[in-house]
């Protein structure tokens, strides 16, 4: 996964959108699709998909802005927590629209 947070911090230089950094962690948790095919075989774990966007957060790389519960702007590991709670309690749904987009964040990271 450290290449995944390499990548994500590089291409969150300017601020990666707290909107995007959500979807991203939700599809990267739910659909293999989106994984780079050397992922797919083993997918990231919940602990390790926290790890990288709390990682991210804390740097200033996630653009702070509305998270669920307005504490931390993603910097602690339960916001995201909550966040695949919510999603499997479908209180929070994948964005259809941004299945490209995810996979455009990940194929970038496994070209590189």
């Amino acid at each position: 996964m450290e290449w995944v947070l390499g990548h994500l911090r590089r291409l969150g230089r300017h601020g990666l959108p707290l909107a995007h950094a959500r979807q991203l962690y939700l599809w990267m948790y739910a659909v293999v699709d989106v994984l780079p095919p050397a992922l797919q075989a083993t997918p990231p774990t919940r602990d390790e998909l926290t790890s990288v966007f709390t990682t991210l957060a804390r740097e200033g790389v996630i653009a702070s802005g509305d998270f669920a519960d307005q504490s931390a702007g993603g910097t602690d590991a339960g916001e995201w927590n909550n966040l695949v709670r919510s999603f499997l309690l479908k209180k929070v749904d994948l964005d259809r629209g941004f299945f490209q987009r995810a996979k455009e964040y990940m194929e970038h990271a496994a070209n590189e």
